[in-house]
């Protein structure tokens, strides 16, 4: 069973996938129907993301560390999408995304090790 800070966190995963939801939404209504596989499955990181929480204790998890990676990769999700719909490119947007997994993988190995102790 989920405790109350897990069902918090949760819904606030939900509402971030929401979230950016509305903004692929929003931007492809005004892309004159160019669209991304980067805005249309932004979504998917918060969500997918928030799927974590049912299966770890928060306690353990470096949640700060993890936090800014998912947030690292939905930025850069979202910088590489709009990118993509204007038809243009950067060397820089792969930064976001090697950031963002190494965060994450941080904290995993964090909550590995403390499980441990």
């Amino acid at each position: 069973m989920l405790d109350i800070k897990n069902k918090k966190e949760i819904k606030y995963y939900i509402f971030l996938s929401i979230l950016c939801t509305c903004i692929n939404l929003i931007y492809s209504k005004f892309s004159h129907g160019v669209s991304s596989n980067y805005m249309t499955y932004l979504f998917l990181i918060p969500l997918i993301g928030g799927l974590i929480f049912l299966f770890i204790d928060k306690k353990k998890l470096k949640y700060n560390i993890y936090n800014l990676g998912i947030i690292t990769l939905i930025i850069g999700s979202l910088i590489k999408g709009i990118l993509e719909i204007a038809g243009t490119s950067s060397v820089f947007n792969i930064v976001y995304f090697i950031f963002g997994i190494s965060l994450i993988i941080i904290s995993i190995v964090k909550y590995i090790i403390n499980l441990n102790k």
